[in-house]
C-alpha cells in the first residue's frame, strides 16, 4: 500500500507541477508549462516519464491486490521459491511500466511539418501556440498511441480482476472453516480495498477515455482536454482521502496525529503568554 500511495503522490506531482501538460488533442501534442520546463529536460523525456509513471501506478495496484491475496491465503508451497518467483514477476512488470509505450516514439514526426499538419487541422487554435519552443508532437497518427493505451489495458486490468475475484472465492471458500468473526474481518477488508481501488481509478478512467475518443474520432475539445489534465492530476489526493475513509486504523491515526498537534498548540500558546 505504502508503495501505491508513494507511486500516486508522485504522479499528481509530476502532472501538476513538474510537467502541467498542454494538449492539444486529438493529436498528441502541446507543451509543458511545469518546473523542468526551466531545467531544460526535453519535452520527448517529459512525456515518456509522464506515461511510465502512469504504468507503474497500474502496476503499483496489480502488486497490492497480489499481496493482499497472499496475506488472506494460506500458502503451502515453499515461501522462498515464492517470494523469488514474486519479484521475478513484479520487475517483469516494471520493466513493462518503462518499455509499453516505446513503440510509438518510433514514429516522431518532424517538427516543422506537424507544425503545418496542426495548423490546418485545428485551425481554431491560436498558430502561435505551436510555435512554443518546448512544442513536442508525438505523433500524427493517434492510431500508434490508442494501440499503445489498449494494449496496456488489455494487459492489466485482467490481472487486477483476477487477484480481486480469487481472493474473494477463498474467503467464501473458508467462510465454513473459519470463525464468523473473522469471515467478517477478511469480507469487510476486502470490500474496503475494493473502495480504495474502484473510486480513485475512476479519476484516470474517466479522463483517459475521453483522451482514447479524441484520438479515436479526431474530436477536438480544449475546454474538455483541460478539465481532463485536472481530472486526473487529483488521482492521488483521492487515492489518499479514500484511504483514510475506508481504513479504520489510518483514520484513528491521522484523527489522534491532529488531536496531538492541537494539544501542543494549545499547551505551547499557554506557556508563551503565562504571566
Amino acid at each position: 500500500m505504502l508503495i501505491l500511495d508513494f507511486t500516486s503522490t508522485i504522479l499528481d506531482l509530476y502532472l501538476s507541477l513538474f510537467v502541467c501538460p498542454f494538449i492539444f488533442l486529438p493529436y498528441p501534442a502541446g507543451y509543458p508549462l511545469g518546473l523542468f520546463r526551466f531545467l531544460n529536460i526535453p519535452t520527448s523525456v517529459q512525456v515518456y516519464l509522464g506515461m511510465s509513471f502512469i504504468g507503474v501506478v497500474a502496476i503499483s495496484l496489480i502488486n497490492l491486490l497480489e499481496s493482499r491475496y497472499n496475506k488472506l491465503c494460506t500458502i503451502t508451497e515453499d515461501s522462498k521459491k515464492r517470494k523469488y518467483r514474486r519479484y521475478f514477476i513484479a520487475i517483469i512488470q516494471y520493466i513493462f511500466s518503462f518499455t509499453f509505450f516505446a513503440p510509438v516514439y518510433f514514429n516522431i514526426p518532424d517538427e516543422n511539418y506537424a507544425i503545418q499538419v496542426l495548423t490546418s487541422e485545428l485551425y481554431c487554435v491560436d498558430p502561435e501556440k505551436f510555435h512554443n519552443p518546448y512544442f513536442f508532437c508525438l505523433t500524427l497518427y493517434p492510431e500508434i498511441a490508442i494501440f499503445a493505451i489498449l494494449l496496456t489495458i488489455f494487459l492489466l486490468v485482467p490481472q487486477m480482476l483476477f487477484h480481486l475475484i480469487r481472493s474473494f472465492k477463498v474467503i467464501n471458500k473458508n467462510k465454513h472453516t473459519s470463525s464468523r468473526r473473522t469471515y467478517l474481518l477478511r469480507f469487510k477488508f476486502m470490500l474496503a480495498l475494493c473502495i480504495q481501488v474502484f473510486v480513485p481509478m475512476i479519476f484516470l478512467v474517466v479522463p483517459a477515455s475521453f483522451v482514447v475518443f479524441s484520438l479515436f474520432t479526431r474530436y477536438f475539445n480544449q475546454g474538455v482536454t483541460n478539465l481532463s489534465l485536472i481530472f486526473f492530476a487529483t488521482h492521488g489526493g483521492i487515492s489518499s482521502i479514500v484511504t483514510l475513509i475506508v481504513h479504520k486504523p489510518y483514520r484513528e491515526f491521522t484523527i489522534e496525529t491532529f488531536y496531538r498537534v492541537k494539544l501542543f498548540r494549545i499547551a505551547r500558546d499557554k506557556f508563551k503568554y503565562s504571566p
